[in-house]
């Protein structure tokens, strides 16, 4: 609980900064709400622990972002699956909200919309060894996969690729 209220803190805060018109506290509330739905549902059906949320937010909503912990090693093919169904959730949930779709800069919403991470751990709690997968991240329609580097804080980008081409992967049609 404590986790979830810290996160609702920061996703505040963060959606907060630089938004100073008369609809900017419904925007925000609106963004977060949605953000929250998305991550329990990710939670509940795809056990991606949420690490923290954000977004671009100025007149209107230009992209949301969602970081997660998953506690499990997991190869390339797995971490494309995990990434694909949490873009492809806050997606789907961005664009049939109508509440939210008039604050949204373009609607429908496209994959530059959303920003997604994920950081593998052990089981325990870990860091992965070094030349396993760390982090896949989602970042203006670009998948990247990253190892972790001597410097524990580092990475090393092992591929990138475009969504489309994670989806065609994964028999997706978009």
């Amino acid at each position: 609980m404590k986790k979830m209220l810290g996160v609702l803190f920061l996703s505040v805060v963060l959606v907060s900064c630089g938004s100073h018109s008369k609809d900017a506290g419904k925007k925000e509330a609106l963004a977060s709400e949605l953000q929250l739905r998305v991550i329990r549902k990710l939670r509940e059906e795809n056990n991606l622990l949420p690490y923290g949320m954000g977004g671009g937010i100025m007149n209107k909503i230009h992209f949301l972002g969602l970081h997660f912990v998953y506690l499990k090693e997991v190869e390339m093919d797995e971490a494309r699956q995990l990434l694909m169904t949490a873009a492809r959730t806050l997606l789907d949930e961005m664009n049939s909200d109508e509440a939210i779709r008039g604050y949204l800069k373009s609607y429908p919403c496209g994959v530059k919309g959303v920003e997604i991470a994920i950081f593998f751990r052990k089981e325990s709690g870990h860091d992965p060894d070094l030349d396993k997968l760390k982090v896949v991240d989602l970042v203006q329609g670009k998948i990247t996969y990253k190892i972790g580097h001597e410097n524990r804080y580092d990475y090393t980008n092992v591929l990138e690729e475009s969504f489309e081409q994670a989806a065609s992967k994964l028999g997706i049609r978009i």
